[in-house]
């Protein structure tokens, strides 16, 4: 009897002999386990199953990693007894463990009915079904292993139909035809047999549904109409189900395309149950075409979103509400959010609000409690989106998480916010379909207008539907905001008027009107329902002239309600409409100094409707007619007071209600909200508040402290030429020596970043003449470094960063200190001084570990990682750089991942793992272009052209080289990496004329100042060239002028480098005496120490 149990069908378990779980974290020990177990008693290779698992790694690495997963299987209890492994293979014991796969495999192919039953048993999903193994070559094996046992299980399973069928075993064949057409849906005549089975049974709806369900199926992924057989087998249950005056229709055509906005046709549209019918007029071919898509969704897993447009109360909440309970009524949980035009709280907002519906959390909800709902629906490993969602909330960020997420840019907030949104409803809406509702979104900002394009195509490749509703007037739906949706549909339903019979219809629900006095409302309405009905509800006032008199408005007729409410109550009315559509009793309570007020006539006479634990107007136009009744110092007032009410509260409701007071204070109160939420990386709406504040202000000093904190938050963005823009316009209304250094230091950041380096240099000049402090001259010493760096100027480049590094002591600011720790490591690092430049990397990497500034830490950790390469620690410069890459994707900072990769390329290199450095090339080369940056593009293109000629000479290599070249030319970098070019294109040249040109070329460009790593990695080049072309004098020279280049500080890799080619160079010429042979063996072992790919041809 076999020790263990291995299922790997439909995932992954393993249990001991009395059924106890045995748990494996490690998904490498997983997949091992796996691999092993379908070839027990086959010996095989450490090198072949290092290489399975961990192709991206070198070889020391991959065994190293191997033997770590061995030790980690031994210590399952129960496993050891079974591995077997030496110096060279490893192998699972035969019948040491029992697996599923290998019952299923000697039992589908059987014909008799009990062991097919048994092997249709046993398969209980994809072999390892939702297993990741993060490497390629094992994903190979593993599809092909899916892909096998899949085909068998439906062939399986198809040969048990046949003997259920035959032997008239109606329960069982329905029950495996429905498993077959989860398992391949493509199956037709699977579903045809479903069909026939269903009409047997009488179950005719059930097997008209299955017709559809294929027909969608077949429609999405072949693009093609169901056979004739099953299109006559559709007309034939259906002639069994149809009505005695009724026809059957021709079946509906397997793809339809209705052009979103239109009004489906008599065709499509399909007849609504009895169970819809309501207290809704009119709206029957809305709520058709809904009713479709609702049945669409749950058939196809698949939704889409729809734009109900139309004027103010024109019933577009009306529909949305029947909407809702015709979803609920096909098992859809539906959530609903509002978007305020005015008064709504800082982290209220449509799209947190819809969140904490559809995440079952409370209205107040804090951190933790989101992080725990983040673990159940995420993984408890998802920091960063925990980090997302809490933001999304409106929530102020977990102390632990708010290192990593102030690391982020802006960009990989936006980004993870969208993949956390598909994450969520694409998770929430496999367990029961969604239905989710946004109205008002003509008021919407463009911060959420863009969270809804990504919910739109978040539904469109899941079970959910999105409904948005908005007016006509200031719909923002744009061709931009359609291109955000990633190709997703949207249905556009324009509500028009209700026709006379409709609003007769409506006119019915109010019995008390007489016919005189409805016909005048139904004229004057003109279709509008909200409009009607509250003039109809003037019937029901007790005056007897109302049934005379039909007022011209909405307006009006709030204004008449107004006039009959008690006095307490109409104060209380206009104090409300201050406050905004949605408010809370407390603050109302506060305005109108009554802490006992209740709103109870408010909700009898229509006027609000309870949201929560607050309350809402129950419609924008009724808010509207009782705002506008207020005699402008009143409202002023009242705002004013509301402005007291909210200023130790929110920010931004204090800012809006100074606005509306029109109070001289409103732009430094729009000033401090942007702050606040600038501070909360909230960019886009903070520059909105922005905009608001300078358009209330021209007092100087206001808008100088607006316009830096524009610059400041484009220059965040990435919108660099914009943030130049703010500051040079706040030098215009600058009066203080500090305002003047301020506005300058950011011009000259800007000016720096688009590279326009004369004019940064005149900009900081004039910074520096105003100056005053240590932290201001902390900024401008390290800019003068940052502008010096790319320009060559290596002395004044180093100067500057230590003058930044002693102010930023001084002044006591860790993150100024580390930039100005990093400026003198580049500093350095230029001048191929790369001992010191390690040294202050790993001073920079240590303040940025201390002080938690992780957006500092990526790029110069990587920089680390190839110091210490220099230093002849390969392996601690490549755990340096892939921890880089790591971190930088993990915060989003895509130039870090860029130079960490670029790294990571040559060290692979030089370790001789070509396929890795080719694999990381190129994905630096699609970073390098998505960034925008040159210099890192023709450092991937010309190291990956090197590492594919490497490994085939016939490849493109030196084509790609020579576009780095070219490239490096046409944007001004030779002297940033044109010696290092033309170094690997002397290795690769055919000829050695192409090969002398090349290394003429090089040390020409060296020769006016070059950047330090060209010429050590130059002259390592051109050792290896003429050491090729047994020139052995050449090899001694470029030896000792890379000797010479370090002398100052020498640099253990190239002194490495130089004895070599002096040691070579000797044998080459026909020295074998014991020196020379014994230096020989001492370097090749160095080399193999260190991890060095280096030829030792003839010895």
């Amino acid at each position: 009897m076999a020790a263990l149990q291995l299922d790997l069908l439909g995932g992954f378990q393993l249990r001991d002999d009395a059924g106890t779980v045995l748990t494996l974290s490690n998904k490498k020990a997983k997949a091992l386990l796996a691999y092993l177990s379908l070839h027990a008693g086959e010996a095989h290779s450490r090198d072949k199953l290092a290489s399975l698992l961990w192709e991206d790694r070198n070889e020391t690495l991959a065994r190293h990693n191997l033997r770590q997963v061995l030790t980690s299987l031994r210590k399952v209890p129960g496993l050891a007894d079974g591995l077997q492994a030496d110096v060279d293979s490893v192998m699972l014991a035969p019948d040491f463990i029992a697996s599923d796969v290998l019952q299923f495999e000697h039992l589908h192919s059987h014909t008799q009915p009990a062991e097919l039953s048994q092997a249709v048993a046993l398969y209980q999903g994809d072999f390892m079904e939702g297993f990741n193994p993060r490497s390629f070559s094992f994903e190979d094996w593993l599809m092909e292993q899916r892909h096998r046992l899949r085909e068998n299980a439906l062939s399986a399973m198809n040969r048990l139909l046949a003997h259920y069928l035959a032997s008239d075993e109606p329960a069982s064949a329905t029950t495996l035809a429905l498993r077959l057409v989860a398992l391949d849906p493509l199956q037709e005549p699977v579903h045809r047999t479903l069909m026939t089975l269903y009409a047997r049974s009488g179950r005719l709806a059930a097997a008209l549904k299955q017709y559809r369900i294929c027909r969608g199926v077949l429609a999405r992924e072949l693009g093609v109409a169901p056979e004739a057989q099953t299109e006559q087998l559709y007309r034939d249950i259906y002639q069994q189900r149809r009505q005695p005056a009724t026809t059957a229709p021709e079946p509906v055509p397997a793809a339809t395309n209705t052009q979103a906005g239109s009004r489906p046709t008599q065709a499509e549209a399909r007849p609504l149950p009895a169970a819809t019918t309501s207290g809704l007029v009119g709206r029957r071919q809305e709520q058709r075409l809904f009713v479709s898509a609702l049945d669409a969704c749950q058939e196809l897993a698949c939704g889409q979103a729809f734009l109900l447009r139309g004027e103010a109360g024109i019933g577009k909440t009306r529909l949305v509400e029947e909407y809702r309970r015709l979803a609920r009524t096909r098992g859809f949980s539906d959530h609903q959010a509002l978007v305020l035009d005015f008064g709504g709280q800082s982290g209220y907002d449509a799209l947190a609000d819809l969140l904490r519906s559809v995440l079952q959390l409370p209205a107040v909800t804090a951190a933790e409690q989101v992080r725990s709902s983040a673990a159940r629906l995420l993984g408890a490993d998802t920091p960063e989106q925990q980090a997302l969602l809490i933001d999304l909330l409106g929530l102020p960020q977990a102390p632990d998480l708010r290192a990593l997420f102030d690391a982020m840019d802006n960009t990989a907030r936006r980004h993870g916010k969208h993949h956390l949104l598909n994450r969520i409803v694409g998770t929430l809406s496999q367990q029961q379909p969604l239905l989710l509702i946004v109205e008002d979104i003509h008021w919407a900002d463009a911060m959420t207008l863009h969270y809804l394009a990504q919910l739109a195509a978040a539904v469109s490749t899941n079970p959910a539907l999105l409904v948005l509703t908005s007016r006509v007037e200031g719909e923002p739906l744009d061709p931009d905001w359609r291109g955000m949706m990633q190709g997703a549909a949207l249905t556009t339903l324009d509500l028009g008027p209700l026709a006379e019979d409709e609003a007769r219809a409506l006119a019915q629900q109010f019995p008390h009107a007489n016919a005189a006095f409805v016909q005048r409302c139904i004229a004057r309405a003109a279709g509008n329902p909200l409009f009607l009905a509250e003039l109809l509800r003037t019937a029901d006032d007790d005056d007897a002239a109302a049934p005379h008199r039909v007022p011209d408005s909405v307006s009006s007729l709030v204004q008449s309600r107004l006039e009959r409410l008690p006095p307490a109550d109409r104060q209380a009315a206009q104090a409300a409409a201050v406050l905004g559509q949605r408010f809370e009793l407390a603050t109302l309570r506060a305005l109108l100094d009554q802490p006992d007020y209740h709103c109870g006539n408010l909700l009898t006479q229509r006027l609000l409707r309870p949201d929560g634990e607050a309350y809402l107007f129950s419609h924008a136009l009724i808010l509207d007619g009782i705002y506008n009744s207020l005699p402008l110092p009143r409202r002023c007032a009242l705002h004013g007071k509301a402005a007291e009410w909210f200023q130790p509260r929110d920010p931004i409701r204090y800012a809006e209600h100074l606005e509306r007071a029109e109070d001289k204070h409103a732009a430094s109160a729009f000033l401090h909200a942007a702050s606040v939420q600038a501070k909360a990386y909230h960019f886009e709406r903070a520059q909105d508040l922005l905009a608001r504040g300078l358009r209330l202000t021209n007092e100087p000093q206001t808008r100088f402290e607006l316009l830096c904190l524009q610059g400041e938050l484009a220059y965040a963005s990435g919108e660099t030429a914009a943030s130049l823009n703010a500051y040079q316009q706040a030098l215009d209304y600058a009066e203080t020596r500090a305002q003047r250094c301020r506005a300058q230091l950011g011009s000259t950041d800007a000016l720096r970043i688009l590279d326009r380096y004369e004019e940064a240099l005149q900009a900081l000049e004039q910074a520096c003449q105003q100056a005053e402090n240590e932290a201001e001259h902390a900024q401008m010493h390290y800019l003068r470094g940052s502008i010096l760096f790319p320009l060559g100027q290596i002395e004044a480049c180093q100067k500057a960063h230590s003058d930044a590094l002693a102010a930023a002591r001084r002044a006591a600011i860790p993150q100024l200190e580390a930039k100005a720790l990093s400026g003198l490591a580049d500093a350095y690092y230029l001048q191929g001084r790369m001992v010191s430049a390690y040294r202050y990397f790993d001073q920079c990497i240590a303040l940025c570990r201390e002080h938690g500034l992780l957006r500092i830490e990526p790029t110069n950790l990587a920089m680390r990682g190839l110091t210490r390469f220099f230093q002849n620690d390969l392996t601690g410069g490549l755990a340096d750089s892939e921890q880089a890459a790591a971190l930088a994707a993990r915060i989003g900072d895509q130039r870090g991942e860029c130079i960490a990769r670029n790294i990571l390329t040559d060290l692979h290199y030089f370790h001789g793992d070509y396929v890795s450095a080719s694999t990381q090339a190129s994905q630096c080369l699609q970073l390098s272009r998505r960034i925008g940056s040159k210099r890192a593009e023709v450092d991937n293109l010309y190291m990956l052209g090197l590492s594919r000629i490497t490994r085939d000479p016939a490849s493109d290599g030196l084509a790609l080289i020579k576009q780095a070249y070219t490239l490096s030319q046409e944007h001004g970098v030779l002297r940033y990496n044109g010696p290092m070019i033309l170094g690997t294109w002397a290795l690769a040249a055919r000829t050695p004329a192409q090969r002398r040109w090349a290394l003429d070329e090089g040390e020409r460009l060296l020769s006016q100042g070059c950047v330090g790593h060209n010429y050590l990695y130059f002259y390592a080049f051109a050792i290896e060239v003429t050491l090729r072309d047994s020139q052995w004098d050449e090899a001694e020279r470029y030896a000792d002028a890379l000797r010479a280049y370090t002398a100052s500080e020498p640099v253990p890799w190239s002194d490495f480098i130089s004895v070599r080619a002096r040691t070579m160079a000797a044998f080459g010429r026909g020295q074998r005496n014991p020196t020379i042979t014994t230096m020989l063996q001492r370097l090749q072992i160095k080399a193999q120490t260190v991890g060095l790919q280096l030829d030792f041809p003839g010895f």
